[in-house]
C-alpha cells in the first residue's frame, strides 16, 4: 500500500468502506481504491515512485480478489440501499454498469456473480 501524508488532521471515510485517520505531518498507509480520493482531498504521496495512474483513470481496482470481494460487495450494500432500479438488472441483482461507477473501476461478471451468490443469503427479507 502507498503512504500518503496530509498537511492537516482529518478522517477520510469512503462510501467503500475505508475510514482513514490522517494527522498532519504523518505518513498513513492508505489502500490502492482510495489513493485518488486521498490526493483529491490534498494529501500527497510519500514516494512519489509509486504513480496513481490506474486509480485516477478508474480501470483496474486492487489486485487481491480478496479485496475486490470486499469492495465488491460494499459497493453492493450501497446500491442496495439506494434501490434505484436503474441500478439492478431484471433479475434484481446490482448490475456491473452501477457498480462500475460506484466502485471506480471495472467488474466483471464472474465476481460479480459470486460476490452476489456469497450476500444474498444475508440480506433481510424487510
Amino acid at each position: 500500500m502507498p503512504r500518503m501524508i496530509s498537511h492537516r488532521s482529518f478522517t477520510l471515510a469512503t462510501t467503500l468502506g475505508h475510514a482513514i485517520e490522517f494527522t498532519k505531518g504523518e505518513p498513513v498507509e492508505v489502500p490502492r481504491a482510495i489513493v485518488a480520493e486521498a490526493l483529491e482531498r490534498g494529501c500527497v504521496l510519500e514516494d512519489e515512485s509509486f504513480t496513481p495512474s490506474e486509480e485516477k483513470r478508474g480501470e483496474a481496482g486492487p489486485e487481491d480478489q480478496m479485496e475486490r470481494n470486499d469492495m465488491i460487495e460494499l459497493a453492493m450494500r450501497e446500491i442496495i440501499g439506494r434501490n434505484d432500479g436503474a441500478e439492478f438488472s431484471s433479475g434484481g441483482v446490482p448490475t456491473i454498469e452501477a457498480l462500475s461507477k460506484e466502485l471506480g473501476w471495472r467488474v466483471h461478471g464472474p465476481e460479480r456473480s459470486a460476490v452476489w451468490d456469497k450476500l444474498r443469503p444475508t440480506l433481510s427479507q424487510a
